[in-house]
């Protein structure tokens, strides 16, 4: 398993935030953690 940084150095984070707010559908199967800055599945 891939640790999150390795997502986070690949991605964009504007572009990544935009997406997820885009997607009201992936905001229903994941909550956003500002804790440790990752998505997790609820």
């Amino acid at each position: 398993m891939s640790p999150p940084s390795s997502i986070a150095d690949e991605t964009p984070v504007p572009t990544l935030f935009r997406q997820v707010l885009r997607s009201p559908f992936i905001l229903t199967l994941y909550r956003f953690t500002p804790a440790t800055g990752s998505l997790e599945k609820v």
